[in-house]
């Protein structure tokens, strides 16, 4: 069965960096209109912190997301959701959607960003997969077959590796739901391409319409 993203996750396309910067007492909120029956919401759904990579603890970066004005956010530390009780605590208190997540893919290859799945879910060698099955790792497809099973929504991240046959066979079984068009951390490398003034990667909408994802841009911040 197909799992479609949902609609907040299409709708929700605004870039924390391309935001004006801000005062501490000053928080930005958006006022867009409608579309259609839908209303739209600004969010950020790739999001790190000291619980990884990130610089800042998990209150800091909710707070720091309410700020940027956005109504929707993802804490998707490196392999875990260790962050995601404190996050949806602190997003309660000032209005805001928080959802379960976090970062994984294949060994030094494709970055997945995953939404949704239980707490209790068991990922095994999270953001180190093997690409093949047989290896002493958690074989790629396994893994994402298991965290389909359980409700977990998918975007591929950042494609800086291209198009393969992993990404591929996922889109095909319908394992995947979005693809990130642009990240906020890649700048002009991680195979990018400089296009319509900002780097970021075209050829991403090809894929995500011959495979109908939905488009996200995230701000995948670590500072």
């Amino acid at each position: 069965m197909r799992h479609r993203a949902p609609i907040f996750i299409i709708l929700a396309l605004i870039l924390s960096f391309s935001l004006p910067c801000l005062a501490a007492d000053q928080p930005v909120r958006h006022d867009f209109p409608p579309v259609g029956p839908y209303e739209v919401i600004t969010g950020d759904f790739h999001i790190h912190t000291v619980n990884s990579d990130g610089r800042l603890t998990t209150r800091n970066r909710v707070q720091e997301a309410y700020q940027w004005g956005y109504d929707a956010i993802a804490i998707t530390d490196h392999g875990r959701s260790v962050a995601y009780t404190v996050a949806k605590a602190e997003g309660d208190k000032l209005g805001m959607i928080v959802l379960r997540g976090f970062e994984t893919g294949l060994a030094r290859k494709e970055h997945l960003v995953v939404l949704n799945a239980p707490l209790d879910l068991k990922i095994r060698d999270a953001h180190n997969w093997a690409e093949n099955p047989g290896e002493a790792k958690a074989f790629y497809q396994e893994q994402l077959t298991a965290i389909a099973e359980a409700g977990g929504i998918v975007i591929f991240a950042h494609p800086h590796v291209g198009y393969r046959e992993p990404m591929l066979w996922a889109a095909k079984k319908g394992l995947i739901q979005g693809i990130e068009l642009k990240n906020g951390v890649v700048g002009t490398g991680w195979n990018t391409v400089e296009s319509h003034g900002t780097h970021w990667y075209p050829d991403a909408v090809n894929f995500g319409l011959e495979h109908d994802l939905a488009f996200i841009a995230n701000s995948d911040m670590h500072g």
